[in-house]
Protein backbone atom coordinates (compact mmCIF):
# COMPACT_ATOMS: atom_id res chain seq x y z
CA UNK A 1 0.00 0.00 0.00
CA UNK A 2 3.14 2.45 0.97
CA UNK A 3 4.21 1.49 -2.41
CA UNK A 4 1.45 2.53 -4.66
CA UNK A 5 1.06 5.83 -2.50
CA UNK A 6 5.04 6.45 -3.44
CA UNK A 7 4.24 5.08 -6.89
CA UNK A 8 0.90 7.29 -7.65
CA UNK A 9 0.86 11.23 -8.94
CA UNK A 10 -2.11 12.16 -7.06
CA UNK A 11 0.32 11.45 -3.81
CA UNK A 12 3.29 13.39 -5.56
CA UNK A 13 1.20 15.97 -6.57
CA UNK A 14 -0.20 17.09 -2.96
CA UNK A 15 3.43 16.62 -1.37
CA UNK A 16 4.97 19.18 -4.39
CA UNK A 17 1.69 21.43 -3.45
CA UNK A 18 2.76 21.43 0.34
CA UNK A 19 6.49 22.37 -0.64
CA UNK A 20 5.49 24.69 -2.89
CA UNK A 21 3.33 26.42 -0.73
CA UNK A 22 5.71 26.48 2.15
CA UNK A 23 8.14 27.95 -0.10
CA UNK A 24 5.46 30.59 -1.35
CA UNK A 25 4.51 31.64 2.05
CA UNK A 26 7.95 32.12 2.91
CA UNK A 27 9.11 33.65 0.09
CA UNK A 28 5.85 36.02 0.40
CA UNK A 29 6.50 36.94 4.04
CA UNK A 30 9.77 37.92 3.18
CA UNK A 31 8.99 40.30 0.72
CA UNK A 32 5.97 41.86 2.54
CA UNK A 33 8.81 41.97 5.68
CA UNK A 34 11.24 44.05 3.55
CA UNK A 35 8.64 46.55 2.34
CA UNK A 36 6.52 47.04 5.40
CA UNK A 37 10.91 48.07 6.60
CA UNK A 38 11.12 50.40 3.69
CA UNK A 39 7.93 51.76 4.44
CA UNK A 40 8.52 52.76 8.02
CA UNK A 41 11.46 53.86 6.36
CA UNK A 42 9.78 56.17 4.21
CA UNK A 43 7.73 57.28 7.06
CA UNK A 44 10.32 58.38 9.66
CA UNK A 45 12.53 59.91 6.40
CA UNK A 46 8.69 61.86 5.32
CA UNK A 47 8.28 63.40 9.55
CA UNK A 48 12.29 64.32 9.49
CA UNK A 49 11.50 66.22 6.11
CA UNK A 50 8.78 67.83 7.46
CA UNK A 51 10.04 68.97 10.66
CA UNK A 52 12.88 70.30 9.31
CA UNK A 53 10.70 72.47 6.62
CA UNK A 54 8.34 73.98 9.20
CA UNK A 55 11.53 74.97 11.58
CA UNK A 56 13.27 76.43 8.39
CA UNK A 57 10.01 78.73 7.76
CA UNK A 58 9.83 79.23 11.80
CA UNK A 59 13.68 80.41 11.41
CA UNK A 60 12.68 82.66 8.32
CA UNK A 61 9.30 84.13 9.95
CA UNK A 62 11.63 85.19 12.88
CA UNK A 63 13.73 86.94 11.09
CA UNK A 64 11.95 88.56 8.78
CA UNK A 65 9.04 89.89 11.44
CA UNK A 66 11.52 89.27 14.75
CA UNK A 67 8.13 86.80 15.71
CA UNK A 68 7.61 83.37 17.08
CA UNK A 69 4.89 81.72 15.31
CA UNK A 70 3.48 79.13 17.18
CA UNK A 71 1.89 77.80 14.41
CA UNK A 72 5.12 76.13 12.52
CA UNK A 73 5.60 75.16 16.45
CA UNK A 74 2.07 72.82 16.54
CA UNK A 75 2.82 71.60 12.73
CA UNK A 76 6.13 70.50 14.14
CA UNK A 77 4.30 68.50 17.25
CA UNK A 78 1.48 66.87 14.93
CA UNK A 79 4.51 65.07 13.44
CA UNK A 80 6.27 64.77 16.45
CA UNK A 81 2.63 62.72 18.06
CA UNK A 82 2.81 60.89 14.28
CA UNK A 83 6.50 58.97 15.20
CA UNK A 84 5.27 58.53 18.54
CA UNK A 85 1.77 56.25 17.21
CA UNK A 86 4.25 54.72 15.00
CA UNK A 87 7.33 54.21 16.79
CA UNK A 88 6.97 50.75 17.66
CA UNK A 89 7.96 50.00 13.98
CA UNK A 90 11.30 50.97 14.59
CA UNK A 91 12.04 47.65 15.70
CA UNK A 92 11.80 46.66 12.14
CA UNK A 93 15.26 48.80 11.48
CA UNK A 94 17.75 46.31 12.82
CA UNK A 95 20.59 48.83 13.09
CA UNK A 96 20.12 49.72 17.01
CA UNK A 97 22.20 53.25 16.20
CA UNK A 98 19.80 54.41 13.87
CA UNK A 99 16.79 53.60 15.97
CA UNK A 100 18.91 55.66 18.78
CA UNK A 101 19.21 58.49 16.78
CA UNK A 102 15.37 58.30 15.92
CA UNK A 103 14.34 58.69 19.96
CA UNK A 104 17.30 61.36 20.07
CA UNK A 105 16.25 63.43 17.65
CA UNK A 106 12.08 63.17 18.00
CA UNK A 107 13.19 63.85 22.18
CA UNK A 108 14.87 66.57 21.53
CA UNK A 109 12.50 67.92 18.88
CA UNK A 110 9.95 67.91 21.50
CA UNK A 111 11.74 69.04 24.65
CA UNK A 112 13.00 72.32 22.52
CA UNK A 113 9.57 72.80 21.62
CA UNK A 114 8.20 72.55 25.34
CA UNK A 115 10.89 75.07 26.54
CA UNK A 116 10.36 77.53 23.93
CA UNK A 117 6.47 77.09 24.36
CA UNK A 118 6.89 77.76 28.31
CA UNK A 119 9.32 80.77 27.92
CA UNK A 120 6.41 82.43 25.31
CA UNK A 121 4.01 81.48 28.19
CA UNK A 122 5.81 83.42 31.07
CA UNK A 123 6.67 86.30 27.78
CA UNK A 124 2.73 86.30 28.20
CA UNK A 125 1.44 86.36 31.68
CA UNK A 126 3.94 88.99 32.22
CA UNK A 127 3.16 91.22 29.57
CA UNK A 128 -0.15 91.08 30.42
CA UNK A 129 0.28 91.50 33.57
CA UNK A 130 2.28 94.48 33.55
CA UNK A 131 -0.68 96.25 31.02
CA UNK A 132 -2.98 95.61 33.81
CA UNK A 133 -0.65 97.56 36.43
CA UNK A 134 -0.96 101.14 36.84
CA UNK A 135 2.07 101.94 38.72
CA UNK A 136 5.14 102.61 36.04
CA UNK A 137 8.10 101.52 38.10
CA UNK A 138 5.91 97.70 38.33
CA UNK A 139 5.13 97.83 34.81
CA UNK A 140 9.10 98.44 33.33
CA UNK A 141 10.09 95.88 36.33
CA UNK A 142 7.25 93.33 34.61
CA UNK A 143 8.22 94.44 31.39
CA UNK A 144 11.91 93.50 31.69
CA UNK A 145 11.09 90.11 33.43
CA UNK A 146 8.67 89.48 30.19
CA UNK A 147 11.23 90.54 27.67
CA UNK A 148 13.99 88.27 29.38
CA UNK A 149 11.76 85.38 28.62
CA UNK A 150 10.77 86.44 25.31
CA UNK A 151 14.53 86.90 24.52
CA UNK A 152 15.24 83.49 25.78
CA UNK A 153 12.64 81.79 23.99
CA UNK A 154 14.34 83.44 20.69
CA UNK A 155 17.60 81.96 22.06
CA UNK A 156 15.59 78.30 22.31
CA UNK A 157 14.05 78.66 19.20
CA UNK A 158 17.27 78.88 17.63
CA UNK A 159 18.40 75.88 19.43
CA UNK A 160 15.19 73.70 18.01
CA UNK A 161 16.13 74.66 14.53
CA UNK A 162 19.62 73.50 14.33
CA UNK A 163 18.59 70.45 16.56
CA UNK A 164 15.81 69.96 13.45
CA UNK A 165 18.71 70.63 10.81
CA UNK A 166 21.41 68.55 12.62
CA UNK A 167 20.01 65.13 11.11
CA UNK A 168 20.34 64.17 7.29
CA UNK A 169 17.13 62.07 6.62
CA UNK A 170 18.36 60.47 3.86
CA UNK A 171 21.75 59.29 5.89
CA UNK A 172 20.34 58.55 9.11
CA UNK A 173 17.54 56.02 7.72
CA UNK A 174 18.97 54.57 4.68
CA UNK A 175 18.40 51.04 3.17
CA UNK A 176 21.84 50.87 1.98
CA UNK A 177 22.69 51.11 6.13
CA UNK A 178 20.35 48.75 6.95
CA UNK A 179 21.91 45.87 4.34
CA UNK A 180 25.17 46.57 5.03
CA UNK A 181 23.95 45.81 8.93
CA UNK A 182 22.67 42.86 7.78
CA UNK A 183 25.76 41.27 5.85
Amino acid sequence: MFEQLLASEFAWGVLLGVVLSAFGAFLGHHLQRNQHRKNVELLFRDLITNIQEYASALEEHRDLNGVIHLDFLSLMEIEVTVWGRNREHMVLLPNSAVRTKLRQYFSGVSTNIARVRFQLTQWDNLYRAALEIDDQASKQQLGAAAQSHLDEAHVLCAKLATHVQSVDASATISSRQIERHHK
